[in-house]
């Protein structure tokens, strides 16, 4: 093999493991970017998620404390007239926020009060 094949043959050998070093690196390069890329946005979906969740619960969270606050609900002595103050105002929460099922209270003296009313099992 002549002295000019041997070099030609080098410088291509040099150029081809410099591209495919170069490829491998760049390639390695790209995976970790994209990949943090992905981790970033699956996590900021996911706070976004969170956040509309904790929303979601929160509204319902206050407007319980809403109705618990109430003079009904703290001065509750299980006469007929407040339990029907209080089926009317269970009826009323139910009709804003239809998605609950169901919404009780439960005094002390065991007097129990649930919207929609239902038979409950004897336990």
């Amino acid at each position: 093999m002549s002295i000019r094949s041997k070099v030609i043959l080098t410088v291509v050998t040099m150029v081809l493991a410099t591209t495919s070093l170069s490829g491998v690196m760049i390639y390695n390069k790209m995976a970790n970017i994209e990949s943090d890329h992905y981790h970033s946005t699956a996590v900021s979906s996911l706070d976004h998620v969170e956040h509309v969740i904790d929303q979601y619960f929160d509204s319902y969270t206050k407007s319980l404390e809403i109705v618990s606050d109430t003079m009904i609900m703290n001065n509750f002595h299980s006469d007929d007239s407040q339990a029907l103050e209080l089926e009317t105002l269970f009826t009323s929460y139910l009709e804003t926020y239809p998605d609950v099922g169901y919404i009780y209270f439960g005094s002390a003296d065991k007097n129990f009060i649930m919207q929609p009313q239902e038979e409950l099992p004897d336990v």
